[in-house]
């Protein structure tokens, strides 16, 4: 059985990239199933769908996409709009889903440590950064969007950041610790932090051999500072809630699947800056995981069979994380028959009938619509005829050409009210066709923006623009276009 964890940055946009390019390369018409299906997974948990309630999922197919169970978590009182949601597409029956913290099921599995805790944990709840799934006896799949720690232009200030951060980890550490002693756990999603240095781009390269989890465990413990170990102070002093969220995942139940199968193996990310092109240099982190907390009884690597990312998967500025579960530890019963299986469509509400030539015809219609395709009739005799049910339909420009109101232009008088000028030359002329594209082409040449070139590499810039409040809001300017860490300093405003 195959898990998956994807933050899609839109599920909209996930399913308009597939689609377009679906499109482009002449294939089939995509729907949301085949989006799902690309990720070839049972169990696929998804955040950042960006979508603050269901009036803004328009397609029918991502409600209830078909082979697929579709739950939504929705913010209930986001923290700005399109902001944060979490979703989950089985195709194996949940017993029970909640998406709230305070659910009465879990309700009390958290001990506040202070008071402010359950004020600043309410208003996490109500953003759509955590849903429950259980799946029975043997699993429970809880998916969470951590909050992250603060980027410009956000108004809430670093400490408060910190303080919903400690709060949120201190829920789900809490969580592992009371559900794991009776069930297989499985935490997964975007946690917004790197565990180890090697789950960073700026300090992975600096990594050494015999750095491994029980190498800087030891370390953080004992608080050794020693040169070779430079880079492990530095990478959790920066931010502390590396430090918490590595020794979480040393926990004796607790396993990070990815590094159960790749334990020493860097420079595999997950999340990178698109906006500077990093993606295209690898320039990222790891960031979305996957946590087992398993029964004391159970060995991992006999439920684990292979975890591991899918870093050439477009759509998002993340890439997908799968975990392979064994079939015979984890027993869990797939079915293809939903709940809302049977979605009704349009063509359900009419009934057929018989056209008079043996052959059903359609939906029931009053009037029967066509255009005459005579080529012997002249654009000034098709006029709108009805007669016994029928409606002949005018040529449109034909008619726009030659036609004002009910008198008909002379000849000579057409291509003074007609789009084209020239009527001797057809559509049919390649000499004509050449023609009208080194038109067109002159055209944009003319009109188009000259693009700046950087002094570092002498290529052309890439254009942004400004989102963040202030006075250049709105204003465009011109960057390196080469990938980071490799961009040249070059700026100029549009």
């Amino acid at each position: 059985m195959r898990i998956c964890t994807f933050n899609v940055n839109g599920i909209r946009s996930w399913s308009d990239h597939y689609k377009t390019v679906n499109a482009a390369i002449g294939g089939k018409k995509t729907t949301f199933t085949d989006v799902l299906n690309t990720l070839q997974s049972d169990i696929i948990c998804v955040q950042e769908t960006k979508a603050n309630d269901a009036s803004k999922i328009t397609d029918p197919g991502m409600m209830h996409p078909p082979e697929y169970t579709a739950i939504y978590g929705f913010p209930r009182r986001p923290k700005k709009i399109g902001h944060a949601g979490v979703a989950l597409f089985t195709r194996v029956n949940p017993v029970y889903c909640v998406d709230s913290m305070f659910d009465a099921k879990i309700t009390n599995c958290f001990e506040f440590a202070n008071p402010d805790d359950f004020d600043i944990l309410k208003s996490l709840d109500q953003q759509g950064r955590f849903m429950l799934a259980n799946f029975g006896p043997d699993l429970t799949i809880i998916n969470v969007y951590c909050p992250n720690d603060g980027c410009e232009g956000d108004n809430v200030d670093l400490l408060t950041r910190q303080e919903e951060r400690r709060v949120f980890y201190s829920f789900l550490e809490q969580m592992s610790m009371n559900f794991a002693d009776s069930r297989n756990l499985i935490i997964l999603g975007d946690f917004n932090v790197s565990a180890h240095p090697l789950d960073h781009c700026d300090y992975a390269n600096r990594v050494t051999s015999v750095m491994t989890d029980d190498f800087v465990f030891d370390y953080l413990q004992s608080n050794n500072g020693k040169e070779d170990v430079k880079v492990l102070s530095e990478f959790y002093s920066d931010k502390p809630m590396r430090k918490w969220f590595f020794e979480w995942t040393m926990h004796a139940n607790c396993t990070d699947c990815f590094r159960l199968s790749h334990p020493m193996e860097g420079k595999r990310y997950t999340c990178w800056n698109t906006k500077v092109s990093a993606r295209q240099s690898n320039h990222g982190t790891r960031i979305d995981t996957i946590l087992l907390f398993t029964k004391e009884h159970l060995d991992v690597k006999e439920m684990v069979v292979d975890c591991d990312l899918m870093s050439d998967y477009m759509g998002s500025d993340h890439c997908p994380v799968w975990l392979d579960l064994s079939d015979e530890k984890i027993k869990l019963q797939k079915s293809g028959n939903r709940k809302y299986s049977s979605q009704l469509k349009l063509t359900n509400f009419f009934t057929p009938v018989d056209n008079g030539s043996g052959s059903l015809d359609g939906v029931k219609r009053d009037k029967k619509v066509k255009i005459l395709e005579d080529s012997n009739l002249d654009s000034s005799s098709k006029n709108v005829i009805e007669d016994e049910g029928s409606i002949t339909i005018p040529d449109p420009i034909s008619t726009a050409c030659t036609t004002i109101g009910s008198s008909t232009l002379p000849p000579q008088e057409e291509s003074s009210h007609c789009c084209r000028t020239d009527t001797t030359i057809t559509d049919d002329d390649p000499v004509n066709k050449v023609k009208q594209a080194e038109e067109w082409s002159l055209f944009f040449l003319q009109n188009k923006e000259r693009v700046p070139v950087c002094t570092g590499h002498n290529l052309p810039c890439k254009r942004f623009k400004v989102s963040k409040k202030g006075p250049n809001l709105g204003k465009f300017f011109y960057t390196c276009s080469v990938p980071v860490p490799d961009r040249c300093d070059y700026f100029k405003w549009a």
